[in-house]
């Protein structure tokens, strides 16, 4: 069993992650309005209207599609550990269980500035030029440059307790990278 040095979670909060959901939810008012107008008042709504059921089929899957993505955002968290085996990451619901990185095959581990968009493409599970990022919100990460080549980056809140805890799980594996 791992004993923990530093652990974080993370979740989307980001303003305008609210804003966006929000501004689609009320763009599906005309639909609605449109599903309300044509069932309940008996008027046909446009000037093409659709039958009762594909309008209701239409409002609906929409409405659920924006209400699912809403709940994603909402439900979804990374969880990034390290303690005396390495570092346990899980970015929920996108990894159904904890993944470890060792620290036998970490060569270097270091916290560093990095520009998200242009690095990584935005936030959430990302693949760039410089490899892969696990990363909420924000421009601090713990950057892993692994034995095999491949590099690794976790978005954090806590860039000085990550960089401290790094360093003193590395000391107390014997090596400093």
């Amino acid at each position: 069993m791992q004993s923990i040095v530093f652990q974080e979670e993370q979740q989307f909060r980001q303003p305008w992650i609210s804003l966006g959901i929000g501004a689609s939810l009320l763009g599906l008012l005309p639909l609605w309005y449109g599903v309300y107008q044509q069932l309940v008042e008996g008027i046909p709504w446009g000037d093409n209207p659709t039958s009762d059921d594909v309008l209701v089929l239409i409002t609906t899957g929409m409405t659920g599609l924006i209400l699912g993505v809403m709940v994603l955002f909402v439900k979804s968290r990374l969880v990034v550990t390290i303690g005396s085996e390495g570092i346990e990451y899980r970015f929920f619901p996108f990894h159904r269980r904890i993944h470890t990185v060792p620290w036998s095959e970490i060569g270097n581990a270091y916290v560093r500035t990095y520009r998200p968009i242009v690095e990584y493409g935005g936030w959430g599970i990302r693949y760039g030029l410089r490899g892969k990022a696990y990363n909420v919100s924000g421009n601090q990460g713990l950057q892993l440059e692994l034995k095999n080549g491949k590099k690794v980056l976790f978005g954090t809140q806590q860039p000085q307790e990550m960089e401290t805890a790094v360093k003193q799980s590395l000391k107390t594996q014997g090596t400093s990278r």
